[in-house]
Parts: structure tokens; sequence; C-alpha cells
């Protein structure tokens, strides 16, 4: 053996899978969570497994930040469950706004409101 190896076209399957799709951090007062199944958006049971005391979710993947800490989702669909460690970071000043194309993609946008010594506000 020369120390070659062989390799064979791979099929990577998704079926019966879930999959949550966020980011490893929320910043903020609020994001949402998007689920997954057989990559497929789907409308999961949401629930907070761990660091309830940081975040609140609602029956839409709604989060709500309430102070900085981990918070562990977890998503139940189809018999099928799929969990994401999440660091979360409360900032009353910014917001974050989640986009989900026709096409399925997922796009985050994150906002920080800046008071001006005028008073005024910039985005």
């Amino acid at each position: 053996m020369d120390g070659r190896v062989q390799t064979k076209n791979i099929t990577v399957s998704y079926d019966n899978q879930l999959l949550i799709e966020c980011s490893d951090t929320m910043n903020g007062t609020s994001g949402i969570l998007v689920a997954r199944y057989n990559q497929e958006i789907v409308f999961p049971t949401w629930s907070i497994t761990s660091g309830g005391s940081c975040a609140s979710i609602d029956a839409s993947g709604n989060v709500t930040i309430t102070k900085t800490g981990e918070i562990t989702v977890q998503a139940t669909y189809n018999g099928y469950t799929a969990t994401k460690d999440i660091h979360v970071e409360y900032n009353a000043n910014t917001t974050t706004e989640t986009i989900i194309g026709e096409d399925g993609s997922v796009t985050t946008r994150t906002s920080t409101v800046t008071e001006n010594q005028d008073g005024t506000t910039t985005t």
C-alpha cells in the first residue's frame, strides 16, 4: 500500500434531518430562529431547555433576550428533535431582523441605534 486513499462519489442525504438555523450569538433584545426539516422551512415546537432566565421563545421561534448569557434552544418536529447552544447578548440599542426569501434563503440583519449629542438618533 502506498498511502493513497481511493475515493468515490459521496451523496449526502438530508432525509429526516431537523436543523436549527441561526448564528452562535444573538445580540439585542430579540431575534428569530428558523428550522428546516429535509431542507424545507418548518414550524416546530420551540422551547428553551437551559438558560431560561436569559431569554424566552414563543411558538413562532421569536426569541426575547432579557439578559446576557447562554441558552440552549430545542425544536421538535415530526418526531425529531434538534438543539442549538446560543450566546445571547442583551443590548437595548441593537435590533436583529431575520428575512426569509422566497427561495428559502435566510438573511439576518443587525442594526445599532446610537443617540447623538443633539438628541437625534443614527442607525
